[in-house]
This record gives structure tokens, C-alpha cells and sequence, in this order.
């Protein structure tokens, strides 16, 4: 039940302020889960549950300072400093003609995101101009040894993200991101198709981010720029 799984979150959060940590990052629970609980003696609806989802990030913001969250359910905003791979991608269980980025809009200078990793990408180029193009932040999971050794514990899914074979290919890309340094903290103020495979998303200072899924580059360009 979710009054229990709190209570032990408490104490978890508890142990780990004694020992000093000063941040705690939530994969799985508060930030991408929402559920109700029909037991007879102590029913919950999802309000409910995510009334307590937020007082738990809260404790944690208020104990141990700093606290992230995946995916980013709505409810968890207010008490994370950050969202790891907020879905960037529609769920495909609609026929829709265009996706448009409403949640990064709403976020971007409030709270920041990171898309999925960029080791865990379906298509590393494409993904990168996505997470480009709505504002995420740059993000690996990366392991110091050959990620074989995961096989068969909860982290097999890390298939491919050994340091030493990623290492040139990250610091290549956030060369690349760092070019969107001076946004980081702005709002979005538009996001639109300029024409087929090509989206320009504006900042409040008036920065425009290009990006052209045809020739797979992006620009950036006006605003803060020097």
C-alpha cells in the first residue's frame, strides 16, 4: 500500500541524511507512477496518492536538499530539480499529424529535463536533435566496466554504455549542447514547423534553435548571442 511504501521512503531518506548525502534521485515511484489502491480497509484514489507522492518529495527536498525524479508526473514538479528522461516522444496510440512539445514548453526555464540517455537511444542521431530541439539537457548512464556484467540484475538494461567506449562520442556531444548554454534558464517562448523536417523553437531572448531533421544539423542563432 502506498501509506506503507512511504513510510519506508521516510526512513531510507532518514538513514541517508545521517550519513550526509545531501541529494536523492527518484527512478522509480514518486515522478512516474500514480495509482489507486481498492483494499476494503484502507482505499486510496490517485489524488490521494499523489497528495502523498508530493508530501514524500518534499520531505526529501526539505532533508537532503536536492531531489530528481524520472519521467516527471505533474504532481512531482514542485519538489524536483530535475526530471530524467522526460518522454519526448508521443505514446503512438493516437493517428496524430504533428507532435507538439506542450510539456517542455510549459517546463523549460522552470524545471530542467534530460531525455532518455543517449547510449539507450533507438536512433542516436535523431534522439539527439529531439532532445535538442525541445530544450533537454544532456544525459548518459554510463558504467565504468563492460556492461556484460549486468546481465541478470535489474540494470540489464544498460546494454551499451561502457565508459571507455562512449567516452569521445560524450564529450563530442556536449560540445555540441553546450551551445545552448545561454538558454538553459529561459522560457520557451515558440515552437514551430517551418517547413517539412525543419522546427525552429524561440527563447525569451529571442534565441532561435534550428534544427533540420534532413540534413541533421541544427543552428542557433539571434538573442543572447554574442
Amino acid at each position: 500500500p502506498p501509506d506503507r511504501e512511504i513510510r519506508r521512503y521516510k526512513e531510507t531518506i532518514d538513514a541517508l541524511k545521517a550519513l550526509g548525502v545531501r541529494g536523492i534521485h527518484f527512478a522509480e515511484g514518486p515522478g512516474n507512477l500514480l495509482f489507486s489502491d481498492y483494499s476494503p480497509d484502507a482505499p486510496l484514489s490517485r489524488a490521494e496518492t499523489a497528495h502523498y507522492y508530493g508530501e514524500l518529495l518534499r520531505y526529501a527536498r526539505e532533508e537532503l536538499g536536492s531531489v530528481s525524479v524520472a519521467r516527471g508526473n505533474d504532481y512531482a514538479l514542485a519538489g524536483a530539480a530535475w526530471v530524467e528522461a522526460l518522454p519526448l516522444e508521443p505514446s503512438y496510440d493516437l493517428m496524430v499529424d504533428e507532435t507538439v512539445p506542450f510539456y517542455p514548453i510549459a517546463l523549460h526555464g522552470y524545471v530542467e529535463y534530460t531525455a532518455r540517455p543517449g547510449n539507450l537511444r533507438d536512433e542516436y542521431d535523431k534522439g539527439f536533435l529531439k532532445a535538442v530541439e525541445y530544450g533537454a539537457i544532456p544525459y548518459f548512464a554510463l558504467t565504468g566496466r563492460p556492461t556484460r556484467v549486468l546481465k541478470g540484475t535489474d540494470y540489464d538494461y544498460l546494454y551499451s554504455g561502457e565508459f571507455a567506449v562512449w567516452k569521445e562520442r560524450v564529450a563530442a556531444e556536449y560540445a555540441a549542447f553546450d551551445r545552448l548554454a545561454r538558454v538553459r534558464h529561459l522560457t520557451i517562448a515558440d515552437h514551430e514547423r517551418v517547413a517539412e523536417g525543419v522546427y525552429v523553437t524561440t527563447y525569451a531572448d529571442g534565441t532561435k534553435v534550428t534544427v533540420d531533421y534532413n540534413a541533421m544539423t541544427f543552428t542557433v542563432e539571434g538573442g543572447g548571442e554574442p
